[in-house]
């Protein structure tokens, strides 16, 4: 199922603004035009006010941006006019796009004006535009048919104000008569007016709603049917990383004419629809599912890891294929699918097996916040299947392809929080509960074996993941080459120790039947044991806690709007280190405990015999965002972890003259004396022999008598 945006994508300069993706009648499908301002409309602007605006980062400035819909002519209007302040804005100021879906919609262009100095030149000439289909969701395996209006404005300089109307008719017929958008106000450029302008269908009154919080210089009017938002001057808002998904950066209005969510599954029963007899091919492979097994769940699971795993995924969501499923025998036969054919595929099969099972629509984004948003067209993003055996039911991903485990539990994906359940009799959203596929977590053993305070040290890591972790890391050797994995789990530990070397190559042992996978690696670290500069006598290896970084994200909590993610919830992590010395290494008996609204982390140290120290630490993440007015006192109890959980050992060496030597070190020193040895000996022999040679003046030469 295509996670679709309200309005269809329109792109002038730097921000990124949505146009109307409603349900406008097919026959007014086509291309790009030219053509007048409809009568309906109230033009608010004949041309662009005076602009003075100062430079920003962005490079433009919107002196307005007018949005008007026609919910029962199917027709939405778009008028704005912006300002290139700055170099930075050229590129984009210049380059203009309009993205439509030419199964159903047609763009018209009124106005495409660049104005300098009090003079306009006209670029509203539709037949310069090439019209382009990009595939913006190809790198996902989706193909939406969406295509794209490009054209750049040439001549285009710091200064110039830049104004375009258009209107864009057209809507997806899967949404029949309904009317469900989101309107976003303001941007990563500065806005000195908005307004959004709505023309409700006779007889469907809309409901409104914001997110993100109201707008500051907002007035709203509701006369004659109409509703009109006008929103103030508003600065540049930048987009702040390490956000969950379902914050609204930006302030947004949602529109929808469904009463409720009862109202959303009266829409979409027919669409999910199964005939009233499967297909010989569907018959023919559920019985292979049914003799294969002795029980229900057994059947089930069965079909569960045929969808995922022998069904491919594909999604051709052209036109009206956005939101209806392909029938499970055509998927069936093709052997692929998107998530929502994946979906009723599944629920297909397992009623065919007796099995109960109903596709459920879920936002990836909102998850357990679904509730949040109005009932509506656009409120889901993915299908999954609830399935109930003996009175135990599961959440399902038929997409999840590297999934394993014997039991339904170890598949469910309770994560997605809530959902609307596809089937009769349902009122509202449905919440699911966390299962132990979502909390299975990290066992990590770590094992460093120290021969002497100065010999490459031996460093092995045993990694045992459960649950949803065993699927990243499944897919992780599934997608990835033994040197790219090999590379990135040696880089992993290199931030802590610089010259470790990997000396075998990783191993992977995959338990399916219990959904857990063991990684094993091992590495030799030169140079573990340092001198202090101070005092040469003293050395010192430290060891790090790095899941902690990865586990407890960070951000600048000053000023910010957003909430932090912690993309780790729900999940825990254990890590036990053991240290064994070469000689006797006694440390107390120790424990620290932290629990905190946001997380718990506990750390221990004891002796496992004389020369064992071992450490474990237990972290849990207990929420899935961190407020902003909580980051700071997050932040600071995050640092007190981290400053107390690595651990240095301090080894003071003895005086040169008492230090015990390795037996290659004494080797190597019995070598070289005797080779001093032997070498003084035949000096003295040479210089004997010399002295006791006679010495005598060599002969003249004789002379030549004559």
């Amino acid at each position: 199922m295509k996670k679709i945006d309200p309005r269809r994508l329109v792109k002038t300069g730097l921000l990124t603004l949505l146009m109307l993706n409603g349900a406008w009648s097919a026959s007014a499908a086509g291309g790009l035009g030219k053509g007048a301002i409809p009568a309906w409309v109230k033009l608010r602007h004949q041309q662009p006010p005076p602009a003075d605006c100062v430079p920003n980062p962005s490079g433009l400035e919107y002196l307005f941006y007018d949005e008007q819909v026609n919910v029962s002519g199917a027709e939405y209007f778009s008028h704005h006019a912006y300002q290139i302040v700055s170099q930075e804005g050229l590129s984009e100021g210049a380059e203009i796009k309009i993205l439509f879906d030419p199964e159903y919609q047609s763009v018209t262009l009124h106005r495409l004006n660049v104005w300098r100095g009090g003079k306009a030149t006209d670029h509203a000439d539709a037949g310069k535009f090439k019209i382009i289909q990009q595939e913006r969701e190809l790198s996902r395996r989706i193909y939406n048919g969406e295509c794209t209006a490009l054209f750049f404005i040439p001549d285009i300089r710091v200064g110039d104000v830049v104004e375009m109307a258009s209107t864009t008719r057209g809507r997806n017929p899967i949404f029949g008569e309904h009317y469900s958008d989101e309107f976003t106000v303001s941007g990563n450029s500065p806005f000195r007016e908005q307004t959004i302008r709505l023309i409700p269908a006779p007889g469907r009154p809309l409901t409104a709603r914001w997110l993100g919080g109201q707008p500051r210089m907002m007035t709203e009017q509701r006369a004659g049917g109409e509703l009109l938002w006008r929103v103030g001057a508003t600065p540049a808002v930048w987009w702040e990383n390490g956000a969950p998904d379902w914050f609204p950066q930006y302030p947004a209005l949602q529109v929808s004419d469904f009463s409720s969510w009862s109202a959303v599954i009266e829409w979409v029963l027919p669409i999910y629809q199964l005939p009233s007899s499967a297909g010989k091919l569907l018959r023919e492979q559920a019985k292979k599912f049914y003799a294969a097994a002795d029980h229900a769940e057994a059947r089930a699971v069965a079909a569960v890891d045929f969808v995922q795993k022998e069904v491919r995924y594909l999604g051709m969501e052209t036109g009206a294929g956005s939101h209806r499923p392909s029938p499970p025998d055509i998927v069936l036969e093709r052997r692929f699918g998107d998530c929502k054919d994946k979906a009723l595929l599944l629920t297909a099969l397992l009623r065919e097996l007796g099995v109960a099972a109903a596709p459920v629509l879920v936002n990836t984004s909102w998850r357990g916040r679904t509730d949040e948003l109005l009932p509506g067209t656009n409120a889901f993003d993915h299908v999954v299947v609830l399935v109930s055996i003996s009175g135990s039911s599961w959440l399902i991903d038929a997409t999840a392809d590297y999934q394993a485990g014997a039991r339904l539990a170890d598949r469910h994906m309770g994560v997605y929080g809530s959902g609307l359940v596809v089937r009769t009799g349902e009122s509202g959203l449905t919440k699911f509960e966390l299962g132990r596929h979502d909390t299975g977590g990290v066992q990590i053993d770590e094992r460093f074996i120290i021969k002497d305070y100065h010999s490459p040290v031996t460093f092995t890591v045993a990694t045992l993941y459960r649950g949803q972790a065993a699927d990243d890391v499944r897919e992780e050797f599934a997608t990835l080459s033994r040197e790219q994995i090999a590379r990135d789990y040696r880089d992993y530990y290199s931030k802590a120790y610089p010259s470790l070397r990997m000396t075998e190559p990783v191993k992977m042992h995959d338990d399916t039947s219990n959904n857990t996978l063991a990684v094993v690696e091992r590495y030799e670290i030169d140079r573990f044991f340092e001198s202090k500069q101070a005092d040469k006598r003293k050395i010192f290896a430290e060891i790090d806690t790095l899941y902690l970084h990865s586990y407890l994200p960070r951000a600048n909590s000053q000023g910010r709007r957003s909430p932090l993610e912690m993309n780790n919830y729900p999940r825990s992590v254990s890590v036990t280190t053991r240290v064994e010395f070469p000689d006797a290494w006694v440390v107390g008996t120790t424990e620290r405990k932290t629990d905190t609204r946001w997380f718990s982390h506990s750390v221990s140290e004891h002796n496992v015999g004389s020369r064992i120290v071992e450490r474990q630490h237990r972290l849990g993440v207990k929420t899935d965002t961190v407020p902003p007015e909580e980051l700071g006192e997050y932040l600071a109890r995050r640092k007190q972890v981290l400053d107390t959980s690595g651990v240095r050992f301090t080894h003071s060496q003895p005086p040169a003259a008492e230090r015990v030597l390795s037996p290659k070190a004494l080797l190597v020193i019995l070598v070289v004396a005797l080779g001093i040895i032997v070498s003084g000996v035949a000096l003295v022999a040479l210089v004997i022999c010399k002295a006791t040679r006679r010495s005598s003046p060599p002969p003249l030469p004789s002379e030549n008598r004559h």
